[in-house]
């Protein structure tokens, strides 16, 4: 079962967090949803995600 495109109540990507897990949890559920979901997968992912950790 792949859900590529639902959002839980939070507004999270589920593919997402089955892709980065907890670690999606560290960032700010806005920062997710503003992004869109082919700009997301267009960048790399590391990346994007590295500049937006509090660790």
């Amino acid at each position: 079962m792949k859900r590529d495109h639902e959002h839980s109540e939070s507004g999270f990507c589920y593919s997402l967090i089955e892709l980065y897990g907890a670690k999606l949890i560290e960032i700010k559920p806005f920062e997710i949803v503003e992004v869109k979901h082919k700009k997301v997968f267009e960048t790399p992912h590391h990346d994007y995600f590295q500049g937006h950790r509090d660790d």
